[in-house]
């Protein structure tokens, strides 16, 4: 797999952000959930979850594929090496009610990945277990979507996309079973439209390598209620003409602070828009940090406010922090917010 799954085997988005650091017709727009990940062992699983604001039918594009067995391009671009796990996707309501699932979509031609839409939405071969996404239309509410191997033989990776409207779609976390790690996510919209594709971690954590918030297109972050990000690169605003945000605000019940952690490189604008906000006690760590990196790009940063206990916004750079490298940076601290930087 050749996108953020390794230090070793990393996507052309990986190697571009450390280099400037140092399917269905659709028919609106559509949010993508790209994510990279490994099982380690036999029994390992993992569950991703979000939310329906409203019912989608089957005249709108609703899908849940993996790449990992095969190889294939997934929603970001990503180009997905072959050798992965023989995946199943099973897709749960908030009653933990089935909603459809998928086992191999082509077992003629030796496939052994999954996708699982609707019945609308032809699949290229003889298929293993199928039942497609039901009812039509699934109503609003909270989701739970399922990634298994059969059999699993770790350490094997896997690869996953999860797309829907833009409008309707909202992710809410991402839990693991056993020793199942994340490696990747990458997020963004394709089509027109101002819709982001969003994603809440409202206490919680995440634990991953790298992690991009609008890839392409549109894409929200926000961190809120003491929850935890944690990944080794985070960009915001990739590609050229992309918008991003990521907010990270407030703390949980107990004073913990909403935290998002960079191990090494944060970029906030690489070659798009890219907008990081961190209010009320919020907290951002990171080695490394670079706002508006490449030509054509316009990065803006505020710092601002304190939460109930009087602590400060706060970000933190063990490293160099340089604001307009090349583009249009703007770096805001106001009202008792802090930043600090151990480099330059």
């Amino acid at each position: 797999m050749s996108s953020l799954r390794s230090m070793t085997g990393r996507s052309s988005t990986l190697a571009l952000l450390v280099a400037c650091m140092g399917s269905t017709t659709l028919q609106a727009q559509t949010a993508y959930f790209s994510w990279e990940g490994e099982f380690a062992t036999t029994s390992d699983q993992h569950n991703f979850l979000f939310d329906l604001s409203r019912s989608v039918s089957s005249s709108e594009a609703l899908r849940f594929e993996t790449f990992a067995n095969s190889g294939g391009t997934n929603a970001a671009g990503a180009t997905i090496d072959p050798g992965g796990i023989d995946s199943v996707v099973e897709l749960f309501d908030s009653n933990n009610a089935s909603r459809g699932v998928n086992d191999d979509y082509h077992v003629a031609a030796e496939g052994r990945d999954s996708l699982l839409s609707w019945s609308n939405v032809p699949l290229p071969g003889p298929v293993g277990r199928q039942v497609f996404l039901n009812p039509d239309p699934l109503t609003q509410g909270g989701y739970r979507l399922n990634l298994s191997a059969f059999p699993a033989v770790g350490p094997v990776p896997w690869a996953l996309d999860l797309v829907g409207p833009a409008d309707a779609m909202a992710l809410t976390g991402a839990q693991p079973t056993g020793s199942s790690t994340i490696t990747a996510l990458q997020f963004g919209t394709t089509g027109p439209g101002t819709t982001p594709a969003r994603y809440t971690q409202a206490g919680g954590s995440l634990e991953l390598f790298g992690l991009v918030a609008a890839e392409t297109g549109r894409a929200s972050m926000t961190i809120s209620g003491g929850g935890q990000v944690s990944n080794a690169i985070g960009a915001i605003g990739f590609q050229s003409g992309s918008v991003g945000t990521v907010v990270v605000t407030g703390t949980d019940a107990n004073g913990n602070a909403s935290t998002w952690s960079n191990a090494t490189d944060l970029s906030v604008g690489v070659m798009g828009d890219g907008t990081l906000n961190v209010l009320s006690g919020g907290r951002v760590t990171n080695g490394r940090a670079g706002i508006a990196a490449q030509t054509g790009s316009t990065g803006v940063v505020t710092v601002t406010g304190i939460d109930g206990n009087g602590n400060a916004s706060n970000w933190t750079s063990s490293g160099d922090l340089v604001v307009a490298a090349r583009g249009t940076g703007t770096l805001n601290v106001t009202d008792g917010g802090r930043v600090s930087s151990e480099g330059q």
